[in-house]
């Protein structure tokens, strides 16, 4: 359905919303009111079942104090006696149905009446208002009755069957008497026989008394029944003359409603039919006995009324939710053609710059929101018509930075140095462009190799200009020294100490360094003959080593603070120097954090321990195998999810 809307026209969604939005508000208040509706006539109900059982147990008080149960009877018949036959139907229980329709012989006709019938549950109605002895169905189904009272009584043969049909279907005793003063009824008599006044006079009489006696099941349409029992609950009085004499007994599904002193009030079923039951106990007062209680009485109100009541109120909020969605779909569908009209030429106008002419002007003939769209739209061409002027200098601006990648490229080694006793490898991959990391080595003695593994804080073409400048710095430093107590290299005198070039480093690289910008940094002289590797650390990573043979692990991490967030007393202090002697078997790296930090979709970190472990399970191995190993669990850590930082690693391995 969602799917389908969105590829309707904005007249569609504006008029279906409206709809929705209609039938929404249309149930909820329809629901309200249906509920207030539902309780006012509750009320209503209520009040008018109490008068009536008030009333009835008022009147009688007389007749059942002397037992005058015809006096009662009249009292029920005149509550019950109907108001009005105009949407009243006649109603009968299917027994008092099966039984009407064989007394009359209707099984056969009834279909006449079919249109004026109704079931209602257990119950069947017969609309008699429309109905007239005259003409139509009822005229209709006498004349057919009179066929065949004249072929059944053709059949009796004694006085005996005559007395048994007349019992069975009194209401046939005047046809057949009326026949008898035709003919002898020893003789066969046919329906031509019958002068022509005679049979419609029959005809008419047995019209009346077949509407009479349907007349007769048009009750009350508001009392159901009306019930006086004395005070041993025998019935004295009944709607149903059937019931007379018999104990009173509530039906086994009653539900009780209220329960009072003076009245209570029940739901329960009588034919077929829910009823609302009024029950109020008959007393009598005397001053000198008390209070009696001489019998009670019960008034059945249909339950059929309020739900009618209901079911109106309910058919005309429908018809008002229709006639408000016809109204509302018709104003809203105006609306959206109003709305439409003006984007439909906003449309045209996007066509006609998607399709590359920056220098169409987009003319704004409203001062509504689709004014306001129209001005931002001719603005963002204005802007696209700029962006597009950019873009040609991006481009080129990226052929620039590929340049700028070729030449940091070009700047890092171009293979590492070949020892006799050691093996040295790298592993570099940047995140950006141009990357930020740094590594370096060069020969400051004849026996001393400078290493150099750094970190800018930051990627592209500033991290990589502070790059080229801090392996520069460090280089002159290190090769030429100026300081008055170097001690390294032992012999030559040509460099300087790890401490003291980085410190003359910072002097330099903190008085340019843009601000909010740092370097961490390892820097270190490996003697190549003794195997001692001493280095400083300035804010940099932890440095591993790893025998393969003892299965060892050491960490190293002298104190020291990135290079540019100080210009001098404070690095010079806080910066240490650590001397690591490195022995057969023995695996260093050192690293920048794009390897810990390393991340993968779940946003989780390769971290420190995995590190160690990549570095215990491939130690074993040569340096270049080794640093292909870690390429890969990197790799396979990240799934290729995107790096955020470069990734750099020098590895020293004691052969």
């Amino acid at each position: 359905m969602i799917r389908w809307l969105r590829n309707r026209t904005l007249k569609t969604k504006l008029t279906l919303l409206t709809v929705l939005l209609i039938v929404v508000v249309m149930t909820f208040v329809g629901s309200i009111v249906l509920d207030q509706q539902r309780k006012s006539l509750q009320l209503q109900m209520e009040s008018t079942g109490r008068f009536f059982v008030k009333n009835l147990a008022k009147n009688v008080v007389g007749p059942l104090l002397e037992g005058d149960n015809l006096s009662l009877n009249n009292l029920i018949a005149s509550l019950e006696a109907r108001d009005k036959l105009e949407g009243n139907p006649a109603r009968f229980t299917l027994e008092e149905y099966h039984t009407f329709l064989t007394q009359f012989f209707l099984e056969d006709y009834i279909t006449l009446l079919k249109p004026f019938i109704t079931k209602h549950g257990d119950n069947i109605r017969l609309h008699a208002e429309e109905l007239s002895a005259e003409s139509g169905p009822i005229r209709e189904i006498s004349a057919k009755l009179l066929d065949d009272v004249i072929n059944i009584s053709n059949e009796l043969q004694s006085q005996e069957q005559y007395v048994a049909f007349f019992t069975q279907h009194p209401w046939t005793k005047f046809v057949v008497e009326s026949l008898s003063a035709l003919n002898d009824l020893e003789v066969t008599l046919k329906r031509e026989d019958i002068p022509d006044a005679q049979r419609q006079e029959l005809e008419t009489k047995i019209a009346e008394r077949l509407l009479t006696e349907i007349l007769n099941y048009v009750t009350n349409p508001v009392i159901g029944y009306a019930i006086v029992l004395d005070k041993e609950d025998v019935i004295q009085a009944h709607s149903d003359v059937e019931f007379l004499g018999e104990t009173y007994k509530a039906s086994q599904s009653v539900e009780l409603i209220e329960q009072g002193e003076e009245i209570s009030i029940y739901r329960l079923p009588f034919k077929g039919e829910s009823h609302f039951d009024f029950y109020a106990p008959v007393q009598v007062r005397d001053k000198n006995i008390g209070t009696a209680h001489i019998g009670s009485v019960h008034v059945g109100l249909r339950e059929e009324n309020l739900l009618q009541d209901v079911n109106t109120a309910r058919q005309k909020i429908i018809y008002i939710a229709i006639i408000a969605i016809v109204l509302g779909s018709a104003g809203s569908y105006l609306l959206a053609s109003l709305i439409v009209k003006p984007i439909k030429g906003l449309v045209k106008d996007a066509e006609i710059l998607g399709g590359g002419n920056l220098d169409h002007q987009i003319s704004v003939t409203t001062c509504d929101e689709v004014g306001t769209l129209a001005k931002t739209l001719d603005t963002t061409r204005g802007k696209l018509k700029d962006a597009q002027k950019r873009l040609v200098a991006s481009e080129r601006l990226a052929r620039e930075l590929e340049i700028a990648k070729d030449i940091q490229m070009a700047l890092l080694p171009k293979e590492t140095p070949s020892l006799e006793r050691l093996e040295l490898g790298t592993l570099y991959r940047s995140a950006a462009q141009v990357g930020g990391d740094l590594y370096d080595f060069f020969w400051v003695s004849e026996h001393e190799l400078g290493i150099v593994v750094a970190d800018v804080s930051g990627k592209g073409v500033p991290g990589s200009l502070v790059m080229t400048m801090a392996k520069a710095v460090i280089r002159a430093k290190a090769i030429k020294s100026d300081s008055p107590n170097h001690t390294l290299p032992a012999g030559t005198g040509l460099g300087g100490d790890p401490a003291s070039v980085i410190r003359k480093t910072n002097q330099m690289i903190a008085q340019d360094i843009k601000k909010g910008m740092f370097i961490t940094a390892n820097y270190g002289i490996l003697n190549v003959e003794t195997l001692q590797f001493q280095f400083v650390s300035a804010g940099h990573n932890d440095t591993l080593v790893y025998n393969s043979y003892t299965r060892e692990l050491r960490e190293y991490n002298p104190k020291g603070i990135a290079l540019g967030l100080d210009k001098g007393m404070t690095f010079d202090a806080m910066l240490k120097s650590e001397a690591v002697s490195l022995s057969s078997g023995d695996l260093l790296i050192q690293y920048t954090d794009g390897i810990t930090e390393a991340m993968n979709e779940q946003h989780d970190e390769f971290g420190d321990d995995r590190l160690k472990e990549s570095l215990r399970m491939h130690a074993h191995k040569d340096v270049h195998a080794f640093l292909a190993a870690l390429d890969q669990d990197l790799r396979t850590f990240t799934n290729g999810f995107t790096q955020n930082d470069d990734i750099t690693a020098v590895v020293i391995k004691v052969k």
